[in-house]
């Protein structure tokens, strides 16, 4: 006897197992939105885990000390986010390879250990913070740290080790839904837009080190290291194509101005309640929450933690992921959030035979895939010298520039018995 499944856990089944069920025809509103949530991606995840609970801080330390003063940086800042992950989500699609991978081809094993070594000891105090961050949140409704970290700890790992690359990036692009708290606290701190436009075009500069420092700290919160090893390396693992690629720079840019705009409405949220009320010094973005109660109301205060909660889980997820992409392309590994534990190449408790035919089958699976890549080469120069490019006999024989060049690439790349001794035939 069949058992009908109600309609509500169809849905929730199909997003979580990363099959959905879309009806035969879809309305004009519907697919306007599933064609934006296609636009959806590693391009806005890498950006939006930059605004982790460092960068809340950050930038609530900017609008509460100077206002709106630092409005024009996030212009600037957008601008150069936007290229560096454009080039990121560029490099992946079109090498098929990690940033770390790449720095290890291109310039030798001795920079890529300089280059992973620094990841890995800037990572670990990044995610340090982000798990304050998490305690923070937790802390603004009551949820005491020892309970709060732990089982955060613990969803990010069933999130990571458990789960497909389908199903986390799913999960990471709905923890991006908390940022949209900043816009609103913005609007119920009841900012003066006129000022806030005028900053934003009119550029204006305090000679001081403390100004100095808050715009260093601003870049260097925004463009992070960890983000755009995230970008590539996930693009890869997407399995993005060539022909994709203007969607991925698409998705890649308007992820990079949507991060922007939340940290800009972060500063104008505190410059419009905190830096008008005398309220300068701001050292971490519970703080900053917490300040911002008497001035914009409980609601805001609430939507700051909601926001900080977001970014804090999200960074949190995003750099032990970017770590182990870093750690694997530097000693080249086979990786992937969607690989198992038995197809690590290390021995495992299975024993060390078992992590031995591991690395054998990791290592057959890089041969295939630079096979493949380099077929894709020859196709495509096939297909550029046109009709010239076709050997007289296949051109009798009626073959396309593609079946011709595939075929002299495998038949150049098989491989050839070795030749048989006299006594070898002899015996057999």
């Amino acid at each position: 006897m069949a058992v009908r499944v109600p309609s509500v856990m169809r849905r929730v089944r199909s997003a979580t197992f990363g099959r959905p069920r879309l009806p035969a025809r879809l309305s004009p509103r519907r697919a306007r939105l599933f064609a934006f949530l296609g636009l959806l991606g590693p391009g806005l995840i890498a950006a939006n885990a930059g605004n982790d609970a460092g960068g809340i801080a950050t930038y609530s330390s900017a609008g509460a000390k100077y206002g709106y003063d630092l409005l024009w940086t996030i212009v600037i800042i957008t601008i150069s986010l936007g290229v560096v992950q454009l080039l990121a989500a560029r490099m992946g699609v079109v090498t098929g390879k990690g940033l770390a991978e790449l720095i290890r081809e291109e310039y030798g094993i001795r920079w890529s250990v300089f280059a992973t070594t620094a990841v890995v000891i800037a990572n670990m105090g990044i995610c340090i913070s982000d798990f304050v961050g998490i305690g923070a949140a937790f802390g603004l409704a009551g949820v005491p740290v020892q309970a709060s970290v732990p089982l955060a700890a613990l969803g990010i790992w069933l999130i990571i080790v458990r789960g497909s690359y389908r199903s986390a990036e799913r999960i990471f692009i709905w923890f991006t839904i908390p940022f949209f708290a900043y816009p609103i606290a913005a609007v119920l701190a009841h900012p003066h837009w006129g000022a806030v436009g005028k900053a934003v075009v009119a550029p204006h500069i305090h000679l001081s080190s403390a100004f100095l420092l808050i715009l260093i700290a601003t870049a260097g919160t925004t463009i992070t290291p960890y983000m755009q090893l995230y970008l590539q390396s996930a693009v890869v693992e997407r399995g993005v194509r060539e022909d994709e690629l203007r969607h991925e720079e698409r998705e890649a840019v308007s992820g990079a101005v949507f991060a922007n705009l939340i940290a800009a409405f972060i500063i104008i949220a505190t410059g419009a309640t905190l830096f008008t009320h005398g309220v300068h010094n701001i050292s971490s973005a519970g703080q900053a929450a917490h300040a911002l109660s008497p001035f914009a109301g409980r609601y805001a205060e609430a939507l700051f933690g909601i926001g900080l909660l977001g970014a804090s889980l999200l960074a949190a997820a995003i750099l032990p992921i970017a770590t182990s992409y870093v750690i694997s392309e530097s000693l080249g590994y086979e990786k992937g959030v969607g690989r198992r534990r038995e197809e690590a190449p290390v021995p495992g408790p299975l024993g060390p035979d078992h992590g031995r035919a591991a690395q054998r089958e990791g290592a057959g699976r890089r041969d295939l895939g630079h096979r493949r890549a380099s077929l894709h080469a020859v196709d495509r120069a096939g297909r550029g010298h046109g009709r010239r490019a076709v050997a007289p006999r296949a051109r009798r024989a009626g073959l396309s520039d593609r079946a011709t060049c595939a075929a002299s690439f495998r038949s150049s790349v098989a491989p050839t018995a070795p030749p048989r001794s006299p006594s070898a035939a002899t015996w057999t």
